[in-house]
Order: C-alpha cells, then structure tokens, then sequence
C-alpha cells in the first residue's frame, strides 16, 4: 500500500450477507476489524456472540495499532474461509485450530479466558501475519 498526497474520491460500500467481494482482481472485505475466520465462524453457528464481539472490537484495535499484522493476516484468511465454505471439514479443523487464539485474543480484550497454547499460537501467527507484509507494496 502506498501513500497517495493527492485527493480522490473513496466510496463506503455496505453489502447484504456477505462482505467479501472482488474488485479488479483483489479480494476485497467491507466489514471492518480483522474478524475474517471469526466472521465465518459465527455466521456458521459455531462461534458465541460474547467471543466474536471481543475478537470484533480486537480487529479494531489492530486496524489502527498493528496495521502489517492485520495486512499479513488478510492475506490468507480470505483463502481460508473460501475452503470453509466449501468444506464441512475444513470448517472443522479451522474451529480447532482457531479456538485457542481466539480465546487468547478475548483475553486480551478483557474476557476470563487466558490459555498458554492460544498465547504461543497468537504470537507465532501475530509473527508470521507482520513477516508477510514486510518489504511488499500494493499497487492500487
């Protein structure tokens, strides 16, 4: 992403459903926060409303605070919720897999659910998510 000094319009679009959509080649998601897996957790049912509202307000923070972390992030979790879509199975690995960081991040933002497992694998992917955007540029 590059910084542009001249002004030009940006448009706010709001969608029905779903909020992921393709616009000239590059997937594109208007729902704020980072909540990309935990969306498609919760519109299946099998995320609760009190952990998907924390990891709703963790997105938020982050927007602002660790931008290269939620960058390096939607660079894959699209593709991941993609074969959710698709997959029953998929969509259940992702739940077991996902469930100790998203206990970890409701921790963080306050919830009584602290694991040491969600903790390492947070900061492993929170690593990982930031090394993936490192040195690249978008061109818009």
């Amino acid at each position: 992403i590059e910084k542009r000094d001249e002004d030009f319009k940006v448009y706010n679009l709001t969608l029905d459903g779903d909020h992921t959509f393709v616009v000239e080649g590059i997937v594109v998601h208007n729902k704020g926060g980072g909540k990309v897996i935990c969306q498609e957790l919760y519109d299946q049912g099998l995320l609760e409303h009190s952990i998907y509202s924390l990891d709703e307000q963790f997105g938020e923070y982050i927007r602002t605070s660790d931008p290269a972390l939620l960058e390096g992030y939607h660079s894959w979790a699209y593709s991941v919720v993609n074969a959710m879509r698709k997959s029953k199975t998929i969509t259940h690995i992702v739940r077991i897999v996902s469930r100790p960081v998203v206990k970890h991040i409701a921790y963080k933002m306050g919830h009584p659910s602290k694991t040491l497992l969600g903790a390492v694998m947070f900061n492993v992917g929170a690593f990982v998510c930031r090394r993936l955007t490192k040195n690249k540029k978008v061109y818009a």
